[in-house]
């Protein structure tokens, strides 16, 4: 997972090896191994280690294989259609191993009165606390289906935690969405937006740091509406974290940044991202290029107003990642070429593309799709242009600050690092070069979406 990863899916292998289920006495959760499966981003991840967390503090045990588990639990998205099949097709596998069967995360709350779930566990995404019991009720045959949502009142530090991946810290700091596109299960699956207390959202990166943390990610369906529904606005606590962090040896990284919320506050963000302890990226969705098709999708900006928000973070050397869906129903061909050229022109360093795929439940499953061969068309002529571009190229020859990520490189003996802008560049790996380190590099090579280099120089190990 990298820092253009955000939307990525996460998996761990599949499945199970058979059970066979005597009375509940002969069962208990100390002979019973556990294996979470992960579709979605960054807040499902987070997820699944709050579930793994409640499992292993009741006493089961974790497998790192599911086909070498007892108990598999199914934690899926509910954005993409490709990642919803992969997550029925393991709920799936499982039944056909004998095993025993949970669901987790957006597709179980959307869909949770599917016939799908029969003989299902189901842990809603407001209910990660009570996964145990879920999995308890599973062994006894009695497979319970937790979907309740949680109010304001319970939104206490209870009801998030911290989830580690390879010593970055996820903190989570709202729950739910204040948009309501057409074309998005979110709000269905998450609910409305509940941000967490400023307090509680501070002790979380607390406890990163303690934990040795070099990273933090900070995580939600949309990272800019914080604070809304409490009088606050994520410059509040922004402001709150660079007044507490006031230097670059903890990096913070916000995700999902839905544009309305930057351009409201575009000034006080952009300054905010030059200080020492934020990365300067911004994980900022476009969708479509044309404001016939936002306003069709309600989303709530201009396409003028997305431009002038990633003009302003190119301006501070900021890199930007952009989602793109091709085809909804009611974009034409002029609407397609609009959305073409403002990815082209704007000169994003990343862009997530995606075909328009009707969820249900949604207001835009109403309408009628484009055809298929358009449809392809349209997405491959993005998908080319993808293949052609090369963020890192212009660093060729430079000498960059980086700071080493707690991530590991694709090979043994190197090392990834991160610029401030998120750009990527890999060093070889020495002694000095630990998770944290500050090192100055000289870049020798570029590659498709990273730039390889030399360090010259340890600025702090």
């Amino acid at each position: 997972m990298s820092l253009v990863d955000i939307e990525e899916s996460v998996s761990q292998a599949p499945s199970t090896l058979p059970i066979h289920v005597g009375t509940q006495e002969e069962i208990t959760s100390d002979s019973l191994k556990v294996a979470v499966i992960t579709y979605g981003c960054a807040h499902n991840q987070n997820d699944s280690e709050r579930i793994m967390t409640a499992c292993l503090t009741n006493g089961y045990s974790k497998s790192e294989d599911p086909a070498n588990c007892d108990i598999r639990i199914v934690n899926g998205c509910t954005v993409k259609g490709p990642s919803e099949e992969k997550f029925f097709k393991a709920i799936e596998d499982g039944k056909e191993l004998n095993q025993i069967v949970i669901a987790a995360g957006c597709v179980s709350q959307v869909y949770h009165g599917d016939a799908r779930f029969d003989s299902v566990g189901i842990i809603g995404t407001d209910q990660i606390s009570k996964a145990h019991e879920v999995v308890d009720s599973a062994i006894a045959g009695n497979p319970l289906h937790y979907i309740d949502t949680i109010d304001d009142a319970e939104l206490d530090s209870s009801n998030t935690s911290v989830s580690y991946y390879e010593g970055i810290g996820i903190v989570p700091i709202s729950i739910g969405c204040q948009m309501k596109c057409t074309y998005c299960q979110t709000r269905l699956a998450r609910g409305s937006l509940r941000s967490f207390p400023l307090n509680v959202v501070m002790a979380k990166i607390d406890e990163c740091q303690k934990r040795g943390c070099t990273e933090v990610w900070l995580v939600g369906e949309d990272v800019g509406a914080y604070g809304i529904d409490k009088g606050l606005t994520i410059v509040d606590l922004l402001e709150e974290i660079s007044a507490t962090y006031t230097d670059d040896r903890l990096l913070f990284k916000m995700g999902h940044f839905n544009p309305p919320y930057m351009y409201k506050h575009k000034d006080a963000i952009l300054e905010i991202l030059l200080r020492p302890c934020f990365f300067n990226f911004m994980h900022l969705p476009l969708q479509a290029g044309s404001n016939s098709v936002l306003r069709h999708m309600k989303r709530g900006y201009t396409v003028e107003q997305w431009r002038e928000c990633v003009d302003g973070l190119h301006e501070q050397g900021a890199a930007v990642l952009t989602d793109i869906i091709v085809a909804y129903p009611t974009e034409t061909e002029e609407d397609f070429e609009e959305t073409y050229k403002a990815v082209v022109e704007s000169n994003v360093e990343f862009f997530n593309l995606a075909r328009y795929f009707p969820r249900p439940h949604t207001e835009a499953a109403e309408l009628k799709m484009l055809h298929g061969r358009t449809r392809k068309a349209r997405s491959r002529r993005l998908h080319q242009y993808q293949y052609n571009m090369s963020p890192c190229a212009h660093l060729l020859d430079q000498e960059v600050v980086c700071y080493v990520s707690p991530q590991p490189a694709r090979f043994e003996n190197q090392a990834l690092t991160h610029m401030k802008n998120g750009l990527q560049v890999i060093i070889n790996k020495t002694d000095q070069t630990k998770a944290g380190s500050k090192v100055r590099v000289k870049v020798t090579e570029i590659k498709k979406w990273c730039a390889l280099g030399q360090v010259i120089e340890v600025l702090r190990e």
